[in-house]
């Protein structure tokens, strides 16, 4: 089932898991990833039905490329573990693995996935990625409850990394706590998906990307991450990250701008 997927999607996952797994944010079965891979598969075919608690009626007749529950990155990486192929029932009430494999289920953040692929057909979005991962320093600066707001964040990891504006402008969002795998924090993820963030830190949890490939939505974490680190690094000498003022973030708008 999976031969429609092209080798290069395919070799992608793999390299970004393996970089997961590298980076120390993939400790046993953390993280999960699903692709819309719709205009890719041709042809259908029969599974597992499953009921979804809540309906995702932009997805229907959708179909999801998704980790499995339990699955590590490092051995999706090496080609061990395949992903599950989803396909969403018309009326957006259900689902089929058309791989199913007995006791075999999609990610334990299957409702987050889900709601955020129906979200951003909602908003007719480009991105078909959706990447969850541990980053380390990204968690840790979660903590820290002076930071526990979209702008806030936002502008700390600027100022300790100027190019985390270039790449991320206005993108960090951030959620507060809540039980993994839950519809809370589902719900409150797409809720900053619809304030236009595509970088999403889950507080004492980890980080999730939507991007259009599975290397820039690697790519975003990596950069906030970098920012974080150089932020702690700072917290430990008992320094802070030098603040940008508002003219040196008018000059990186207008390389944003430039680039765009």
């Amino acid at each position: 089932m999976l031969d429609n997927i092209p080798r290069n999607l395919i070799r992608g996952i793999e390299e970004v898991s393996h970089l997961l797994s590298q980076r120390g944010w993939a400790e046993k079965n953390a993280g999960n990833l699903s692709i819309d891979v719709t205009e890719e598969i041709k042809g259908g075919g029969k599974g597992r039905h499953f009921v979804l608690k809540k309906r995702v009626q932009a997805l229907g007749e959708r179909y999801l490329l998704i980790t499995p529950s339990g699955s590590r990155f490092r051995d999706i990486a090496k080609g061990i573990t395949s992903l599950l192929l989803v396909r969403i029932d018309r009326d957006g009430r259900g689902y089929e693995v058309l791989n199913y494999k007995e006791g075999i289920r999609p990610t334990s953040e299957f409702a987050s996935h889900i709601l955020i692929h129906n979200v951003l057909r909602e908003m007719n979005s480009e991105y078909r990625v959706v990447l969850h991962t541990h980053p380390t320093e990204l968690i840790t600066l979660s903590h820290i409850q002076s930071y526990h707001s979209d702008a806030r964040l936002s502008r700390l990891l600027y100022s300790a990394h100027p190019e985390v504006y270039i790449n991320l402008a206005d993108r960090i969002g951030f959620v507060k706590y809540a039980t993994t795998g839950t519809e809370i924090l589902a719900n409150a993820t797409v809720r900053c998906i619809k304030r236009g963030k595509s970088v999403i830190i889950w507080e004492r949890h980890g980080a999730l990307s939507i991007e259009r490939d599975v290397y820039s939505a690697f790519d975003h974490i990596d950069i906030a991450n970098k920012a974080a680190d150089i932020s702690l690094r700072l917290f430990m000498i008992g320094k802070k990250p030098i603040p940008l003022k508002d003219p040196q973030i008018e000059e990186l708008k207008r390389i944003v701008i430039k680039s765009i």
